[in-house]
């Protein structure tokens, strides 16, 4: 195998393990961005048990989502 085929092959993998995962922060940066919630902490702890991940979690995405955009603070 080649260097190429190798690394393909890690990167299907790496999808195949990573995709709830992915499709988990997508739905919780939806659901931020489509409700209005009185702080981001309070959002993390109601949009953790909707996508089965921590606060904290959730917290970081947020946080990510909100630099991507442009936006600051809480």
């Amino acid at each position: 195998m080649t260097s190429r085929s190798l690394s393909r092959i890690a990167q299907k993998a790496a999808n195949i393990r990573h995709g709830k995962n992915r499709l988990g922060k997508t739905k919780a940066i939806e659901l931020y961005f489509g409700s209005e919630y009185s702080s981001i902490e309070v959002a993390a702890e109601i949009i953790s048990e909707q996508v089965y991940r921590a606060p904290s979690t959730i917290r970081r995405w947020i946080f990510e989502a909100r630099k991507a955009r442009g936006l600051t603070g809480e």
